[in-house]
């Protein structure tokens, strides 16, 4: 237990225990079905609230403990299992459609107005109906 969160420290942490908690004591038989749905989810776990602050280094790491556990003969991990970083984007887009089709979730109420100009406009298929903010200013500012 640490006084500081990191999500460095969660990775590695998931990472570092999987092998020891679920590879030595789960029967090869359920292993393959079950791993996606224990440690990655154990990685994804709130992603979408700290999937911004890791980094580069904390991604490849995930896909490297990943793609070890593909080998042919232990068949820890399903070969079809995406990146991370495309695990992360589905999550975040999960969450997003939860919200936006859901006028009771809690967080639809942040959510910004509708879109005028899709709504009187034939534009590109969007992934949201939204208005997106604009934004006065340089990006450095606060």
């Amino acid at each position: 237990m640490t006084n500081g969160l990191s999500e460095s420290d969660h990775i590695r942490h998931i990472i570092d225990c999987a092998p020891m908690h679920y590879e030595s004591c789960v029967p090869m038989a359920y292993v393959t079905p079950h791993y996606k749905s224990v440690v990655v989810a154990k990685l994804l776990y709130a992603s979408s609230a700290w999937a911004g602050f890791i980094t580069a280094a904390d991604r490849q790491r995930v896909d490297t403990f990943v793609r070890r556990r593909q080998h042919p003969q232990r068949g820890f991990c399903p070969s079809d299992i995406p990146l991370f970083e495309d695990l992360l984007k589905a999550s975040d887009q999960q969450l997003f459609g939860k919200v936006i089709h859901n006028k009771h979730h809690l967080l639809y109420k942040y959510l910004p107005p509708p879109s005028v100009a899709l709504q009187n406009y034939h534009l590109r298929p969007q992934t949201h109906n939204r208005q997106l903010p604009d934004h006065l200013g340089h990006c450095t500012d606060s």
